[in-house]
């Protein structure tokens, strides 16, 4: 069985796929049929594939990785020794006779039910970003059955195309994160050796929540309400007989900014946490980082945040600092369907918060008002205050300096 080498070029004006025997000259071509208006001066050989950014590029690109894919195919599993024997088999409609290849929604399915069942590491919700991908793929309906190690360049590209023109951009960049890693992951593994690496930012739809953002920042209460906010009256809430659990509420939101802590991380604090007047804990979406040593958080505690503890230390009885209702069960979070129970029960939580919230933003005349902009402004009047360095802000925060810049820091000064 003779080695070959499979790429596109042209022969007698035409783009041909060409095999060609390794180490000899012998070469046998197959012309390349049913591309849409190509335009042969955006070839770039190197690349082997068009260049232009158009949809007629795009699906020619796709073609071609599809076409040269069905010939590999047969070169993988049967015995072939010529480029002319390998076309013939095809035309012939040879079955071949081999394990079936693992396809990309395949793939991304055994991802889903890994990080589901904690069967590679911790369980983990993250793979919920991971089963978006799966549904628009499903909904895309092609690239969702092609062999994994048969997705390249031009089929992410003409995934961001699709969603830009079938989906109106909707969750564009997070679509395209999770397409990038998911190949990337399947690159560790040795599952292809296809890279990505199309630019999929530069053809990101702008929008007005970004500009917005990036004008005005993330959420964040200014000094004075957040002054307001510690002083509240909470019986003078529009709701204020609706929510039995209000004080708790309210203190759980303060700790938030007094640690400069993720919503989740505070729920599952425990009292076993606190260590010589620090929080010392790893944040739920580090848990399954490799370097241990990064991920767990060091932060010094307020006399605020010690008040607190104070006032709820011995009412959990299973240890928490918060007593939350959920955190009255005993979860095993390294199993995989106690883990789901408990993350459904720290979103509801959560979201039982934001509804008092909404009650409350109106007392303090700000627009909007959730949990996480508590965390906002922890960083954003930290950073004001400069008696810390950025860095040491952010890893009392469990963040990164990057992060603190690009996403969590307003310029807000009153």
């Amino acid at each position: 069985m003779a080695k070959m080498n499979l790429s596109f070029t042209f022969k007698n004006g035409d783009l041909c796929l060409c095999a060609t025997v390794k180490g000899t000259s012998k070469r046998n071509y197959k012309k390349v049929s049913n591309l849409q208006a190509p335009n042969f001066d955006s070839w770039d050989v190197g690349q082997q594939r068009f260049i232009e950014p158009t949809q007629d590029a795009i699906n020619n690109n796709r073609l071609l990785s599809e076409m040269k894919a069905r010939y590999q195919l047969i070169l993988d599993n049967c015995a072939v020794n010529s480029g002319k024997e390998l076309f013939e088999l095809y035309e012939k409609g040879v079955k071949v006779e081999a394990k079936r290849e693992l396809t990309f929604g395949e793939y991304l399915e055994k991802i889903i039910a890994d990080m589901k069942n904690g069967g590679v590491k911790m369980p983990s919700d993250t793979y919920t970003v991971y089963n978006t991908l799966l549904h628009k793929l499903e909904i895309e309906g092609s690239i969702i059955e092609l062999p994994l190690n048969a997705i390249d360049d031009s089929h992410f590209e003409a995934f961001g195309m699709w969603v830009l023109k079938e989906l109106k951009g909707v969750n564009y960049t997070g679509l395209m994160k999770i397409f990038h890693a998911t190949i990337s992951k399947a690159r560790k593994h040795k599952l292809t050796k296809n890279i990505l690496d199309y630019k999929y930012s530069d053809d990101a739809p702008i929008k007005q929540a970004d500009i917005d953002r990036v004008i005005n920042g993330v959420h964040v209460l200014t000094k004075k309400q957040h002054r307001k906010y510690l002083s509240l009256d909470l019986s003078t809430l529009p709701n204020a007989k609706q929510y039995k659990n209000k004080e708790l509420y309210w203190d759980y939101t303060v700790f938030l900014c007094e640690t400069k802590s993720r919503p989740g991380d505070v729920i599952a604090l425990k009292l076993s946490n606190i260590i010589d007047d620090r929080i010392v804990y790893e944040p739920a979406k580090k848990k399954n980082y490799k370097d241990k040593n990064t991920t767990f958080v060091s932060a010094p505690l307020t006399p605020k945040a010690k008040e607190i503890i104070l006032k709820y230390k011995g009412q959990s009885s299973k240890g928490y600092v918060f007593p939350f209702a959920m955190n009255e069960y005993d979860w095993d979070l390294s199993d995989a369907v106690s883990f789901r129970k408990w993350s459904n029960r720290r979103k509801k939580t959560i979201e039982q918060i934001n509804h008092f919230l909404s009650d409350v933003k109106a007392l303090l005349g700000v627009s909007k008002l959730t949990t996480y902009t508590f965390r906002h402004t922890a960083f954003t009047h930290a950073i004001n205050k400069s008696d810390k360095p950025l860095l040491q802000i952010a890893k009392e925060g469990g963040t990164s300096r990057d992060m603190l810049e690009k996403h969590y820091y307003n310029y807000i000064q009153n």
